[in-house]
């Protein structure tokens, strides 16, 4: 990963519906002061992120061209244990949750979903990574 303190954690939205990312772009422009916004169409273009930055926090589909969000989900989690998985899916099956977080997501959004129920799940995000980071020293990719 790279060493420059001045850069921010990433919070990287993954979703080919770029209706999807977009909004969902617009909705965390209020983080933009603490963590670098970035947005991939597929898990495939995420992955560079993976291996470069610290990431705060991932929102991923599930459905997406040549690399699915579960794959992902795996990927991130044997790359960076410590960032935090949201895996938002419209698959209609009842297994797609449970392997979600046996992919090792943080959490889980069924599509559609309301503005309230991702509030929702960010607010612990935040409060986990604030409970995460009391009295640990900072590191060159920020306190996590």
């Amino acid at each position: 990963m790279a060493d420059d303190p001045m850069l921010k954690p990433i919070i990287l939205v993954v979703d080919d519906d770029p209706s999807v990312r977009l909004l969902i772009h617009f909705f965390l422009a209020r983080y933009r002061g603490e963590y670098e916004i970035v947005l991939a169409a597929d898990g495939a273009e995420a992955l560079g992120y993976v291996t470069e930055r610290e990431l705060a926090l991932v929102i991923t589909d599930n459905q997406m061209p040549r690399l699915s969000g579960l794959e992902l989900t795996a990927m991130v989690k044997a790359q960076q244990p410590a960032a935090y998985v949201l895996l938002i899916s419209a698959d209609l099956l009842d297994a797609i949750e449970p392997a979600a977080y046996q992919a090792g997501a943080d959490a889980f959004l069924a599509k559609p979903f309301r503005i309230d129920q991702l509030q929702a799940i960010l607010d612990g995000v935040w409060a986990a990574r604030r409970e995460r980071t009391v009295g640990q020293p900072t590191t060159a990719f920020g306190a996590s």
